[in-house]
């Protein structure tokens, strides 16, 4: 599962430090604990890799992700909202910032070429929702 945390024009992001696809930004996220539930295994997994505080909100979407070449996930993507703590590279992220969303918006640019596959078009996909209306852009928890 990811996180997906927007700041105004900004989306948190972690350097994975472990494979796959160690090196590259992504989403920050992880997996659930047994006897966890979903909404507070993310907001650990967030806190653990970045040192933030957050909310669940609900899910945005999901994400299909193949890592040759024997590797495929199916990653459910929640909505979070930003609640506090200091921006921390932790866990197994070798390191994390705020990403503007102009920088992801031009598809040959160095800052898009560094996420992993299909994470800048998931994330622009998602502004373009907010940007349409107050929480249409993922689907609220129960």
């Amino acid at each position: 599962m990811s996180a997906l945390c927007f700041d105004g024009d900004r989306v948190l992001l972690v350097q994975r430090g472990k494979p796959p696809f160690e090196g590259f930004w992504s989403l920050p996220g992880g997996r659930i604990e047994p006897g966890e539930a979903a909404a507070d295994a993310i907001v650990r997994e967030v806190r653990e890799e970045t040192g933030l505080h957050t909310e669940a909100l609900g899910i945005a979407g999901l994400r299909e992700v193949i890592a040759p070449p024997d590797a495929h996930y199916v990653i459910s993507v929640f909505a979070v909202t930003l609640a506090g703590g200091t921006l921390v590279a932790g866990d197994d992220a070798a390191d994390v910032a705020w990403r503007g969303l102009a920088d992801l918006q031009d598809a040959g640019s160095s800052a898009r070429r560094q996420l992993t596959p299909g994470t800048a078009a998931f994330i622009l996909a998602a502004a373009r929702r907010r940007d349409a209306g107050a929480n249409t852009w993922y689907l609220p928890l129960p």
